[in-house]
């Protein structure tokens, strides 16, 4: 066999093993997705909705959560740390488009680098804009995903109600 084949060979082969790296590393769970941890302390119960990445290497996780200490909503990413914003190790930059609205937003960086807080207006802002069926893009500094609005409004509603249910518990213990 000659090194051009051999090279060429190496070249398939590699390519193919590429292809099932990406494959395998696409995530099957698009679209919004509820989880409720139970808890005897009620600090400690937190209802929460989730938009799962479409890409665990390239996207972002957004999650919407409800618990006793109220709403909150968080960026989460996965394969590596989130750029600070201006040198500031606590701030990232946040670009939010919908519709013909784009919005750079400041946010807080949690300790680690992969999970970010918004603000409680920045996430009434993106709320609003998922109430009202718009498709969300989210970008950061080598991230990016487009969240969904379908089914938002019914999680959302599905959220509040098991929150005020664990309200209503806690008011027992």
């Amino acid at each position: 066999m000659s090194r051009n084949a051999s090279i060429r060979r190496a070249f398939v082969l590699m390519s193919a093993l590429f292809f099932l790296l990406q494959t395998s590393c696409s995530s099957e769970r698009v679209g919004w997705q509820l989880q409720e941890t139970i808890s005897h302390r009620p600090a400690f119960k937190i209802v929460k909705i989730y938009h799962a990445t479409s890409n665990p290497r390239t996207g972002l996780e957004l999650e919407i959560s409800q618990s006793l200490s109220g709403l909150r909503s968080h960026i989460n990413i996965f394969s590596r740390r989130i750029p600070p914003f201006s040198g500031d190790s606590e701030k990232a930059l946040v670009t939010l488009v919908s519709d013909s609205t784009r919005k750079n937003l400041i946010v807080s960086r949690l300790k680690g680098g992969q999970r970010l807080l918004l603000a409680p207006e920045q996430t009434a802002l993106l709320i609003s804009s998922l109430k009202n069926n718009q498709e969300t893009h989210i970008y950061l500094e080598g991230f990016e995903e487009r969240i969904i609005s379908t089914d938002f409004t019914k999680f959302l509603s599905k959220m509040d109600s098991l929150a005020a249910v664990k309200k209503n518990e806690s008011a027992w213990f």
